[in-house]
């Protein structure tokens, strides 16, 4: 068995040799690991803030230098919806852009560049951190820990994700501050010495531009606090070594109020973050048992790449059991091993430190959307996963399974075997991280493959529609697999500008996704309604996964004609293909209705669905669904709080964009038939689909029995209200669908409710500053007056037309609404559909 070298007592020069040699082979090792399993992603592409970031960028080199300094005393890109503190990342994208220009390549050689310092300053670190440990056993479990740290299969979205630098950005001055830190601390010369005033000051401009790149690094100051505090091993008070740690670390505590102080002039806040409906989005992951936090910590893997059967899974599990069952063999056996328990204990309360920035917004989905929260927080989880499965032995200097015969450690074959069996467990565990981690970059370099077709084409079919034409784009890919990719029009318009792409195809460019982050499906029908009526003046186009499909704007069917992308060789080509009209299969079917004598009961316990073959159901005529159900328990317990009950559609139409959708609702299990209203028509993979050939009814399983006692179509102009912007006035609303106005300017209204069948009045709702609506029913057509609103006003005709000024809103976005009421002032029918607004400064 190999004896490594690493005796503290040995001072030789053979000996440092060695351990330079060692140090420089982990390094390198840990970068070529770090190229290896980010590798999918160097050729990346940008991907949803990215644009928004880079085209900032691109505006301060093009006639806008102050931008740059703006981010030192104003919001990050002064981004609306936003209360973030963050020069440092504008900065660094715009040394990119010095030398990449608009070449995504660059930009991801420096985010793989700042995975790998901060692995590379995490294994000096933890060096540091394990002060009770000989240098050799501290190199090992530093190795280990940063191999872990590199591999780690939450870190994925920062690296992989361009404006996701942010992260790595941050941890990367924490961890060097850090560790400047320690060797002011701990090098032999008095502190007071110039050099080590330099290192001192070094480690504070250091935490400084930690917290300019973003506020995780805030933490710092306490971090550096408990660990002295803990291995403060004097026999003094435990206030007293309080209060020495204070002492030590007061000027970072000094920097961080100074910190706080500067962000409030800038921000008017110390905290902050994201507000209105984006606070109210991350609100609802509301604890850490509601969603699969700790155990994707454990077993990080996207659950859209990974079967829950997957083999990795299993071997992952029992890998961890057998760490543990050595974990425990090791504690039996004190006297051969030892068990760093005041760093374990540390590194779960400095693992507890790093996640508190984050505590507003902290989530992770099961497609590992949000792990990037975890990044920082992630150095002292690898330290603990190092420390449970890095045997360390108690012999005079050496480590890992080198000669036992000091100390009265017995050289023993049970000895030997559990030493292997947990170090071969570790590097079991690294080696399937990496395999993990490679897999889960894969989304993000799809992704942004097909932001780039997608971006080709439209370039290409904008260079080919007549004058004075617009493409009107449908629908358009947001996400892949956990990936982000196109958040709204506006991150798409900066794709399609001459900052990202080299030419400015924007402005021939309508989209129809929320103004700022929305549920992708929906659509303002009342919207598309206005450009199909606009006959030859658009053309629109669908987007879904390397198929482009055009729909002429025509009022009175649409035809289709599909451009399908087909990779040869790597390479996308696009290709037309003409079809039949579609209006053939738009088969009006308002009058769909059927009895309960041609339905069955239900009973989910039993069987699954309910499946309806009729005729076909045209999308574009029919939108509202009704089902009326009655649901009884068939068993004296009592029903769960998620049941459900779910309307889902298919599309035997070759030439329609959409297949298939699915929409649910709460189920109500109280013996009662209730009337549950589906609003198909405001999502696009309804409409997409051109024409429905089944419907398919379900239940989420459950002791109840399900009765479906009718189901048919609505006209929705008999329950919704027509609601838009007076005539003319929608000529100032941009291509994203928001109208824009100042304090003193006002926006029109038009409305007809005459049609609503027990209406009396109208009211209207205009939003809260950054809060939509349909963030908190998840439709644009809600039953229910809203929580958000800032402006109520009720309006005695049915029929007319409203103002409201600028000055009666304030700033940033809006919504407004309006709905029929009865004589009681309740809801009859649904809202209608929304417009949007900016009020900006005059």
């Amino acid at each position: 068995m190999m004896e490594l070298c690493y005796k503290s007592t040995d001072t030789g020069s053979n000996c440092r040799s060695n351990q330079i040699s060692f140090t420089a082979l982990i390094l390198v090792i840990l970068c070529i690991i770090n190229c290896i399993v980010y590798f999918p992603t160097i050729g990346g592409y940008f991907l949803a803030d990215d644009f928004v970031h880079i085209s900032y960028v691109y505006d301060a080199f093009h006639g806008k230098p102050n931008l740059l300094l703006t981010n030192f005393y104003s919001n990050s890109i002064q981004a609306a919806g936003t209360k973030f503190y963050r020069p440092f990342l504008t900065l660094s994208l715009a040394l990119d852009y010095l030398i990449w220009k608009n070449n995504a390549l660059g930009y991801h050689l420096s985010n793989l560049f700042f995975q790998i310092c901060s692995t590379v300053l995490l294994y000096f670190l933890t060096q540091r951190l394990a002060i009770a440990l000989d240098k050799g056993k501290a190199k090992l479990v530093a190795a280990m820990t940063a191999l872990l740290f590199a591999v780690y299969p939450l870190h994925p979205e920062v690296v992989s994700w361009v404006t996701c630098r942010v992260d790595s950005l941050a941890t990367m001055f924490y961890l060097a501050a850090c560790l400047l830190f320690f060797k002011y601390k701990q090098d032999r010369s008095a502190p007071s010495a110039p050099a080590n005033v330099l290192v001192l000051i070094l480690s504070l401009v250091c935490y400084l531009c930690g917290m300019f790149s973003k506020e995780i690094a805030v933490t710092l100051p306490i971090a550096l606090w408990l660990w002295l505090v803990i291995f403060d091993d004097d026999d003094k008070p435990v206030w007293r070594k309080a209060l020495l740690a204070f002492n030590s670390t007061l000027p970072y505590w000094l920097l961080l109020c100074a910190y706080l102080v500067l962000r409030f002039l800038a921000l008017g806040t110390i905290c902050g973050g994201y507000s209105g409906s984006l606070a109210l989005n991350f609100a609802v992951f509301k604890s850490f048992t509601e969603q699969p936090f700790f155990n994707k910590l454990f077993l990080p893997f996207n659950d859209q790449l990974f079967s829950p059967r997957n083999l990795f899974r299993r071997c992952l599990s029992t890998l961890y059991s057998l760490a543990a069952v050595a974990l425990v063999l090791r504690l039996l056996n004190k006297r051969v091993y030892y068990i760093p328990v005041k760093l374990m204990i540390y590194g779960i309360l400095w693992f507890v430190i790093c996640l508190l920035p984050t505590y507003q917004v902290l989530y992770l989905a099961a497609d590992l959307q949000g792990s990037h929260f975890l990044y920082l927080a992630s150095v002292p989880l690898c330290l603990l996963f190092s420390l449970m499965l890095v045997p360390i032995l108690r012999s005079n200097g050496y480590a890992w399974v080198g000669k036992i015969a000091t100390d009265g450690a017995p050289n023993t074959l049970y000895t030997k075997v559990l030493t292997l069996t947990s170090a071969s467990v570790g590097l079991t565990v690294a080696a399937i991280f990496a395999f993990i981690t490679y897999q889960n970059n894969i989304p993000w370099r799809r992704a942004g493959d097909e932001l780039r077709q997608l971006q080709a084409a439209l370039m290409t079919k904008a260079a080919t529609i007549l004058p004075g034409k617009k493409l009107v784009l449908v629908d358009m890919p947001h996400h892949y697999k956990g990936a982000h990719m196109l958040y709204n029009g506006a991150t798409l318009d900066l794709m399609c500008s001459r900052a990202i792409s080299g030419q400015n195809i924007s402005p021939q460019i309508i989209t129809f996704e929320h103004p700022l982050f929305g549920d992708p499906d929906l659509v303002n029908r009342t919207r598309l309604k206005r450009f199909l009526a606009q006959t030859g003046n658009y053309v629109l186009v669908a987007w879904k996964s390397n198929l482009l499909s055009k729909k002429n704007g025509r009022n009175d069917g649409w035809n289709t004609i599909n451009v399908c992308l087909r990779r040869d060789n790597g390479r996308g080509e696009l290709r037309e293909i003409h079809a039949s009209d579609a209006k053939t299969h738009s088969v009006n079917c308002v009058d769909l209705s059927l009895s309960a004598s041609e339905l069955v009961s239900v009973d989910p316990h039993g069987f699954d669905f309910l499946e309806l073959h009729h005729k076909l159901i045209g999308t574009a005529d029919n939108g509202l669904l009704e089902i009326n159900v009655k649901a009884s328990n068939i068993v004296n317990e009592r029903a769960k709080a998620n049941n459900g009950l779910y309307v889902q559609w298919f599309s035997a139409d070759d030439n329609a964009v959409g297949k298939e959708g699915c929409l649910g609702q709460p189920l109500i299990i109280d013996g009662k038939t209730h009337a549950y209203l589906f609003d198909l028509g405001e999502h696009k993979s309804w409409l997409l689909c051109n024409s429905v050939d089944r419907l398919k009814i379900w239940a989420t399983p459950g002791k109840y029995r399900l009765s479906i006692n009718n189901v048919r179509f609505l006209d929705s102009s008999t329950i919704i209200p027509q609601f838009d912007l007076y005539r003319d006035t929608a000529r100032f609303e941009d291509d994203s669908g928001v109208y824009h106005l100042t304090p003193k300017q006002v926006i029109t209204f038009q409305y007809d409710a005459t049609h609503i069948v027990g209406a009396q009045a109208v009211v209207y709702e205009s939003s809260k500053s950054n809060v939509w609506f349909e963030h908190e029913d998840q439709t644009l057509n809600s039953n229910h007056f809203s929580h958000n609103a800032i402006l109520v006003r009720k309006l005695p005709n049915l029929r007319g037309d409203f103002e409201i000024h600028g000055s009666d809103l304030g700033l940033d976005y809006f919504e407004t609404h309006l709905t029929a009421v009865d004589k009681k002032g309740y809801v009859v029918g649904l809202m209608s559909d929304p417009v949007y607004a900016q009020v900006g400064a005059p």
